[in-house]
């Protein structure tokens, strides 16, 4: 078996045209009208748990990252919650994704574990009134500046980082409908994106979201059958990235006794139903922190 690691979708479907390449993996509702008009090619589609979303780093965000010192702008789980009601899912999946996708809502949206969490609705209004509510004023030019925020001084401007994985059309092009709709809140985005290896490398590589210094990173990963390690990978807080643990997968920085308290409970329980009904309450939880904002499934 050869597995060929390839710059983007567009290049794969190249070789899976022309026969290069006999299976391609990763491929999203945006490939398919390419894909259907390809001879002799069978697509499966069953419903992803998990999805694409975006990860929201809660801590200091220069390098290296201490996690224990808050973000300027995005330690206020007011502006994670704007953050969401701002962003228009159902626009970038009838633009980008031809209608046939859904919105993104939690950790576990399908399969024995879904815990039917139901996605935060686009409120634009909502998204503004939090953000005055947590400390930011409109400026002069409709961006929004610190005027009392909970951790920024006065006058910081709403500013924030905005990176994915360099290459990918679909990534690139929800980014400009995201950037938009955040704008109209009063939030100002930047786009930085590098190559995967970058991106979602190593510690020693310098990976920005193993080192924390970053502010938004938006990708896809999903849970397994059983979702115990993703649960734990993404929420623990003995899982955030640091000097002595380069391979921690909490990325968001997120730490919280009782999250922690519940990924054990859910470690010790041998009956699936309760497991269930541990890890839909971490859902739950997660889902008002707004640590990750789910834009697809």
């Amino acid at each position: 078996m050869v597995i060929r690691i390839v710059p983007s979708s567009e290049v794969a479907m190249q070789l899976l045209a022309s026969g290069e390449v006999d299976i391609m993996w990763n491929n999203t509702e945006a490939d398919l009208p390419q894909l259907e008009k390809m001879a002799g090619i069978k697509i499966s589609s069953p419903l992803q748990i998990g999805g694409e979303r975006l990860f929201l780093n809660m801590a200091e965000n220069k390098d290296p990252s201490d996690p224990k010192k808050p973000h300027l702008i995005l330690s206020d789980v007011r502006v994670r919650q704007a953050i969401e009601y701002g962003i228009n899912k159902q626009v970038i999946i009838d633009k980008l994704l031809f209608g046939k996708a859904k919105p993104g809502t939690s950790e576990l949206n399908t399969g024995y574990f879904d815990c039917k969490v139901q996605p935060r609705p686009y409120d634009p209004e909502k998204a503004k009134q939090l953000l005055t509510e947590a400390g930011w004023a409109p400026g002069a030019d409709g961006i929004r500046v610190a005027k009392g925020a909970k951790v920024a001084p006065d006058g910081t401007r709403l500013r924030l980082k905005y990176s994915t994985t360099s290459g990918n059309k679909l990534r690139e092009d929800s980014q400009v409908l995201v950037v938009e709709n955040l704008k109209a809140i009063g939030m100002e985005l930047f786009i930085e994106n590098a190559p995967s290896s970058v991106v979602i490398g190593t510690w020693d590589g310098g990976s920005p979201r193993r080192r924390g210094n970053f502010d938004i990173i938006m990708y896809t990963t999903n849970a397994g059958v059983d979702p115990h390690s993703q649960m734990v990978n993404l929420w623990a807080s003995w899982m955030i990235p640091h000097e002595g643990n380069k391979g921690g997968l909490n990325y968001t920085r997120l730490s919280d006794p009782k999250v922690d308290d519940l990924l054990k409970q859910a470690a010790a329980e041998p009956d699936s139903a309760k497991r269930k009904a541990v890890y839909c309450q971490l859902a739950q939880i997660t889902y008002e922190q707004a640590n990750m904002i789910y834009l697809y499934q």
